[in-house]
């Protein structure tokens, strides 16, 4: 299954979806109607996108970028990337967004509060999203009295209260910043990386960072994406707008798959619009 809490009864009443969509690489004057062009979305627990753009560059400089993540039914974003890293503005903007309404991952004011994730709960059913980078330099993660996202240096901690976690029967999202690796296939070290995360506990892993979709999987009872895409992006090469999202169900019996999508500038949409829930299974 994808993460029923323990104890809970084989009754879909309890259910809670997620969605996790890929990078926003660029933000648009206007804000997304994602809440239009798929429906589904402000209907479930969590959307979840990762910033994948500096909000110092022209490309996400947006200044309305928090009500823009609001006003497109988004409820977490993972700020442990690689590009946000690089901000000096980061913490503002961070600010910016929980004013919204808009929870974020994988960033705090020191090295404990970057690594815990975001608790969201629906129908008895808790999940914790975390976000990390794996390629950010141990300097830019957080320290122990100092903010920052959640970097390679606390990954062991991260691991270990995953397993916490576990044993408190929550479900729990880890997205993982693994690089631009603009391949289909992920690399040796990705899978490596993924397992570790895997080995701990979690329900799923979603790598992103790259421009490129990789493949969808199951790892024992975790479910994998190893990368998802842009869901926003500014190019219109064909390669780089093929993107999915992720539909997770927790609860009994719990499912998993991707929704294929292409992105643009305005966010991604449905390639088959009527789909707008799991086509597969993958219950366990």
């Amino acid at each position: 299954m994808v993460g029923r809490a323990a104890g809970q009864p084989e009754d879909d009443s309890n259910d809670a979806i997620v969605h996790v969509f890929g990078s926003v690489r660029s933000v648009p004057p206007v804000a997304p109607s994602w809440g239009k062009t798929i429906p589904m979305i402000g209907e479930d627990l969590a959307t979840i996108v990762s910033l994948g753009c500096n909000p110092d560059t022209p490309e996400c400089a947006n200044p309305a970028l928090a009500t823009w993540m609001a006003e497109g039914s988004v409820e977490v974003v993972n700020v442990a990337t690689a590009s946000a890293a690089a901000s000096e503005t980061l913490s503002t903007t961070v600010a910016e967004l929980r004013a919204a309404g808009v929870e974020v991952t994988g960033y705090g004011e020191a090295a404990f509060a970057a690594r815990s994730g975001v608790r969201l709960s629906s129908s008895g059913v808790t999940i914790s999203i975390h976000g990390i980078s794996l390629i950010v330099d141990d300097e830019r993660a957080a320290g122990p009295n100092s903010p920052g996202i959640a970097g390679a240096a606390v990954l062991d901690e991260l691991l270990e209260e995953i397993e916490a976690l576990g044993d408190e029967g929550l479900g729990i999202v880890v997205l993982v910043d693994v690089g631009s690796l603009d391949d289909r296939a992920p690399t040796a070290t990705q899978i490596s990386d993924i397992q570790r995360l895997v080995d701990a506990g979690a329900d799923a892993v979603i790598g992103h960072g790259s421009d490129f979709i990789q493949r969808f999987d199951r790892v024992g009872n975790t479910t994998v994406a190893y990368n998802l895409g842009n869901a926003v992006t500014s190019t219109d090469e064909p390669l780089r707008t093929d993107s999915a999202v992720l539909r997770l169900e927790f609860g009994s019996p719990g499912s998993a798959c991707l929704l294929p999508t292409t992105a643009d500038s305005a966010g991604p949409a449905l390639d088959d619009p009527a789909n707008q829930s799991c086509a597969m299974e993958n219950a366990g």
